[in-house]
């Protein structure tokens, strides 16, 4: 027994070390020391039996590791979570050192519970199920081992017979041990769905972001996307709820991101600095652009990683934005942005994609506002060459679309897609791209055909954002990396707005990449629902949660009760009716001492009818709850609502004098369910949810 103690403990203090590994703190030469030095504790005890230096040596050790924790923590570590982290390293491989009674086993096992905290803390991988997991199991059996051992010392009652380990540790042992920790992790998962969400799902200490803040920032350099097309790093998840509509096509579909109205002839900026401020609606919907009457309009759910940039992304013509932003910004080239923390997001966008006939598009004219063209026809002083082959491509056409598919045809049948991105610094980029190298990524497709555009005269911007991804059938959503990002050129036409348009030619190169096979998609999905309903748990999910359960059990009530009823039913018309009408001499006395025996109790029949006047009871509880509820969160505040007041009036009283015009929206629902027997949706239970939360906020707020 004494081998599979020390085996299952030292499995479990090996489980922590490995799960600080998932948090991206130490390099992979560094992790491989210290797993070599915790196996190589394993002959510790029989070292400090035989060498009295080794038995000083650790005597002295726990004055350096305090000597260098502080130091640590003050100067050396990035953040104070990261010296907690090495300290828990140090004490670990100390106590696996220096372990010699029961107390140091005990004191392994707390390290090895903390090392599984700090890394649930710094690290969303799915790996960390797994390291939970084994903890649970391993924990079980080592506490368990742990216990026999004592009492075999001890020379207790359950000494006796335990001397054998293999009647003691048999396959029921380790089975019966095992369920225990299944049970344990049901009751734990059970736990984390029911406590209350107050804050984050998790600690973002310093979360890693890449190399694409260069694309998606106010200013881009050409050939800034060349390092990351090659990187297959998952950037965010695009989830298609509905099916596609029929006007929306799969091969354009991309993720719009950042566009630029400037260029000087080596970058492209984004000069127009003023940004609106977007506030929610009563629907909780971030407006953002005009919703057309009749336009396909596309739910996208977005679920994006940290990237180090504010752009939120989503399918051209974005109408709404829906996620938990305090406020977003707008500017003038359409691009959208919000203050995003270092951690993973989910929103939802609405859009209606581009969906014009091009018979439709040939008839716009050339008649462009002032505004658009002082900013989209900007141009540097460009080579002779440049200007040249731009007179050359208008000849003959008759219109700003004519212009702009005769620039995307050209580009597209007379370049070379190629992520190598060599320059002949003699020229400049544009010149260098269109006359000597011939060939290069989407950036110098866009740029080159929004260059030439405008030296025609035709209104015209540069793109940044992700091709559409790869379609993950299993969870129904895109899976866009790094080396989807992609730019394209949106040209302007007066009565259609920005239309999107892409001369480059990935589609050899989008070739070249394999698909991912199916055990990738299903790892992916499992690690999207990994973020969305542990990392990513929040608040409004156990809102959801709550009300949907509560909806299920009404609908199983109500459904287990019609069955009973029309098990009744079918009953009574075929056995006991026909006996009663056998029996039909017995039913008038029975009848007749019925009502004596009530009359004598004097008992209102009605009261025992399990539904009064006003309907089954279950249906009368959503016509006043939110609303009671309401009344003395108010209440509380001092607002009373007045004996002749309607609701309504109420209402409006405390919209006026107290500056909350949510209450309105409750009071309209609450007639609604009240006097017009509807039942409420699950979204505008939430949206109750959210209001009250906020009330009840500001009460917190007056008494603090």
């Amino acid at each position: 027994m004494s081998f599979y103690f020390h085996l299952s403990s030292y499995l479990l203090a090996l489980n922590g070390f490995l799960s600080l590994g998932l948090t991206d703190k130490f390099s992979p030469f560094g992790l491989a020391l210290i797993l070599l030095a915790v196996i190589l504790s394993w002959w510790s005890p029989d070292l400090g039996a035989t060498s009295p230096l080794f038995r000083r040596f650790m005597g002295v050790l726990p004055f350096f590791f305090l000597s260098f924790a502080i130091g640590d923590v003050l100067f050396l570590a990035d953040s104070f979570i990261t010296g907690v982290i090495h300290l828990l390293i140090l004490l670990g491989l100390y106590k696996l050192y220096n372990r010699r009674d029961n107390r140091d086993y005990l004191d392994i096992y707390i390290i090895s519970f903390f090392q599984l905290v700090a890394a649930s803390a710094l690290t969303t991988s799915l790996a960390f199920l797994i390291h939970f997991l084994a903890f649970m199991i391993l924990g079980t059996w080592t506490f368990v081992l742990f216990h026999l051992k004592r009492e075999v010392e001890r020379g207790g009652v359950l000494a006796k017979g335990l001397g054998d380990a293999g009647q003691v540790l048999s396959p029921s042992f380790f089975l019966s041990s095992l369920g225990v920790a299944l049970l344990s992790f049901a009751l734990t998962l059970g736990i984390f769905l029911v406590i209350p969400r107050i804050g984050r799902a998790y600690l973002p200490f310093k979360s890693r972001v890449g190399t694409l803040v260069t694309g998606f920032a106010d200013k881009v350099e050409l050939g800034a996307f060349g390092n990351i097309q090659t990187d297959p790093t998952i950037v965010m998840r695009v989830g298609m709820p509905e099916p596609l509509g029929q006007g929306v096509i799969l091969d354009r579909l991309r993720w719009r991101g950042v566009a630029f109205d400037y260029f000087d002839g080596r970058s492209w900026f984004s000069l127009d600095r003023e940004r609106w401020t977007i506030l929610r609606n009563s629907e909780g919907i971030f407006p953002v652009g005009r919703l057309e009457a009749g336009a396909t309009v596309i739910r996208q759910e977005v679920y994006l990683e940290p990237i180090g940039a504010t752009a939120l992304f989503a399918a051209p013509r974005v109408v709404g934005i829906k996620g938990d932003f305090p406020a977003i910004l707008l500017d003038g080239t359409g691009s959208i942005s919000a203050a995003l923390p270092e951690r993973r997001i989910h929103y939802t966008a609405y859009s209606q994609p581009d969906a014009f006939p091009e018979e439709w598009l040939k008839e716009e004219d050339a008649e462009y506002p002032s505004s658009i063209t002082e900013t989209y026809l900007q141009l540097p002083q460009l080579p002779a060459r440049v200007v040249q082959l731009a007179k050359a491509l208008a000849q003959g056409t008759s219109g700003p679309y004519e212009k702009a598919k005769r620039v995307e045809s050209y580009l597209l049948e007379n370049y070379r897609y190629s992520l190598n991105l060599g320059r002949d610094p003699r020229f400049e980029p544009v010149e260098d791209f269109l006359f000597v190298q011939k060939q290069g990524n989407c950036e110098y497709f866009a740029a080159s055909m929004a260059v030439l555009l405008r030296r025609m005269g035709v209104p015209a911007r540069v793109v940044n954002g992700f091709q559409r991804g790869e379609w993950n059938e299993v969870g129904r959503y895109f899976a866009v990396r790094q080396r989807d990002a992609h730019s394209w050129v949106e040209v302007y036409f007066p009565r259609a707005g920005w239309i999107t348009f892409d001369p480059s030619p990935r589609a050899t190169f989008e070739a070249q990449v394999a698909p991912s096979g199916a055990i990738f998609k299903y790892l992916d999905w499992l690690r999207m629902r990994w973020n969305r309903y542990i990392i990513d748990y929040n608040l409004g999910d156990q809102i959801v949660l709550a009300i949907t359960l509560k909806r299920r059990s009404e609908a199983m009530r109500e459904g287990l009760l019609s069955g009973v009823r029309g098990l009744w039913g079918h009953f009574s018309m075929r056995g006991i009716l026909p006996l009663v009408k056998d029996l039909r001499l017995l039913l008038i006395p029975g009848l007749a001492l019925s009502i004596l025996f009530i009359m004598l109790r004097r008992r209102d029949l009605r009261s025992c009818i399990p539904w009064g006047r006003r309907g089954p009871f279950w249906k009368d509880y959503p016509k006043v709850a939110f609303y009671e509820r309401m009344l003395k969160i108010l209440g509380r505040q001092g607002l009373i609502k007045g004996e002749i007041e309607t609701p309504r009036e109420f209402s409006q009283r405390v919209a006026r004098e107290w500056g909350m015009e949510e209450v309105p929206d409750i009071i309209r629902l609450y007639y609604r369910v009240r006097y017009g027997k509807e039942r409420l949706s699950l979204d505008e239970e939430v949206k109750i949810e959210g209001i009250l939360s906020r009330v009840a906020r500001r009460e917190g707020q007056i008494h603090g």
